[in-house]
């Protein structure tokens, strides 16, 4: 059994007729926020970054474009690298939770109500969390009214419920879905976009159009983060060396290699394997 760590309570956090609290986050060290659960509920997404999150007796890494609903029940805390986290988050009621279930997921199984041992963790495009947070800085700039926090929390729930649509089999054609699944070997890396195409069996106009349609992404964007995912694999489960990653991504820059992926998780391959290799 893992330890709870001490309970934070949202009165804590609110200054008079404050319903909610609302935050920009910049952790350097796992000492900064300590093990804690809540009598609160919390969405919190990375803005910049990478670390390991520290939740319900496990570690998940965490970088940029995370987005984490956190229930009451759940014990957890940050392990920013060595250059930090900033994220956003927004901490609100049990009593504003169960009216959002009541009214929009009566059915559950999802966000929030799942009953999966760690908490709903979506990594998400990066223009989707600038608009979380964009919309979070207007917030702030208001009284932390029901208003505002409702207003704030149904935005955020039709993001992703539109996210998830469209990355869902129902919202995807099973041919790209198909695609999308295979394409993550370094055979198929260095064709590019048209060895995508061919595995789509479709013109590469028509593709990139559709890709587009149902994740927010264009072709080569979707290229990249396969590669990227597989780069990020490679470094966490093996000792491949760097330029050997790089090829078999399909890049003949090592420096082209490191501005995509550092882009992606805001740390070079060097850095994210020692940071992810380091025992805890």
């Amino acid at each position: 059994m893992y330890s709870q760590g001490s309970l934070f309570r949202l009165s804590d956090f609110l200054r008079g007729d404050e319903k909610y609290h609302i935050a920009r986050v910049n952790l350097t060290s796992r000492h900064d926020i300590s093990l804690h659960y809540h009598d609160y509920a919390e969405i919190a997404w990375i803005e910049k970054g990478s670390g390991k999150h520290f939740v319900n007796g496990q570690q998940i890494a965490l970088s940029a474009g995370d987005l984490i609903m956190i229930r009451p029940t759940d014990s957890h805390a940050y392990y920013p690298s060595p250059e930090g986290i900033t994220l956003m988050n927004v901490a609100f009621s049990l009593e504003s939770l169960e009216l959002y279930r009541n009214r929009y997921f009566p059915k559950g199984g999802m966000f929030f109500w799942t009953d999966s041992a760690l908490p709903v963790q979506l990594n998400l495009p990066m223009n989707t969390i600038r608009r979380i947070s964009a919309r979070g800085e207007e917030c702030m700039k208001h009284e932390r009214s029901y208003m505002q926090l409702d207003g704030f929390l149904l935005f955020i729930f039709r993001l992703l419920t539109d996210y998830e649509t469209k990355m869902s089999a129902e919202g995807m054609p099973q041919w790209l879905k198909n695609a999308i699944n295979e394409f993550n070997k370094p055979g198929y890396f260095k064709g590019g976009g048209s060895e995508f195409a061919a595995l789509c069996n479709k013109n590469i106009d028509y593709v990139n159009r559709v890709v587009r349609k149902h994740t927010s992404m264009t072709l080569s964007e979707l290229i990249n983060d396969q590669k990227m995912e597989y780069a990020r694999t490679q470094l966490i489960m093996t000792d491949m060396p760097i330029k050997e990653i790089s090829r078999n991504c399909g890049f003949s820059s090592l420096a082209h290699f490191y501005k995509i992926f550092k882009k992606r998780y805001a740390y070079t391959p060097k850095e994210y394997r020692r940071f992810t290799q380091m025992i805890i």
